[in-house]
């Protein structure tokens, strides 16, 4: 999602990434398939968060601290989709997981966040299908509104699941 609003703002990334799409657009005819589906929400999700959040995260944390061990498990989590036009959009939602991962200290919440957005880009993907790369920028811009609006109720109902928990006690971002 982050990265189609940044083709819309800055064409000339995008222009350079042209090569990859081929790749991508392939990729996604495969969504038709239930198994390969199944496998976009539940299994890749689990697997990534476990290895990202679990391992990778917590060891980072320890040596380094929070911010750190956003950081490294988030690049990490990008780096391992090996596909360069997606590289901002799981950067930023690994950030954002990694985020909940350190005011939660569960790694089952980056598991739902990435379910729901792999769920999500995998029924657009299925209903736009080839269509999505005639979308006009209008249709880019309510796409990106439709996921900032995702993505905000999602932020919401963490915040209102965990506000208890961060009451109960102080979680500092610089300290492990």
């Amino acid at each position: 999602m982050a990265h189609r609003l940044i083709f819309l703002l800055f064409p000339q990334i995008g222009m350079t990434m042209l090569p990859q799409m081929d790749y991508v657009i392939d990729v996604q005819k495969y969504y038709y398939s239930p198994a390969i589906f199944t496998y976009a929400i539940l299994w890749a999700p689990i697997s990534e968060e476990i290895l990202s959040r679990r391992i990778i995260f917590t060891v980072a944390q320890k040596k380094h601290g929070n911010v750190y061990a956003i950081t490294i498990s988030a690049f990490l989590f990008a780096l391992a989709h090996y596909n360069l036009p997606q590289f901002f959009s799981t950067l930023c939602l690994g950030l954002l997981i990694g985020y909940f991962a350190v005011l939660t200290d569960n790694v089952y919440i980056g598991v739902i966040i990435h379910v729901a957005n792999n769920m999500y880009a995998s029924i657009r993907e299925m209903i736009l299908g080839d269509k999505i790369w005639e979308m006009s920028q209008a249709d880019f811009f309510i796409n990106a509104i439709m996921g900032i609006f995702i993505l905000l109720f999602s932020i919401f109902m963490i915040n209102f699941e965990t506000h208890n928990l961060a009451k109960r006690q102080k979680i500092d971002f610089r300290e492990s």
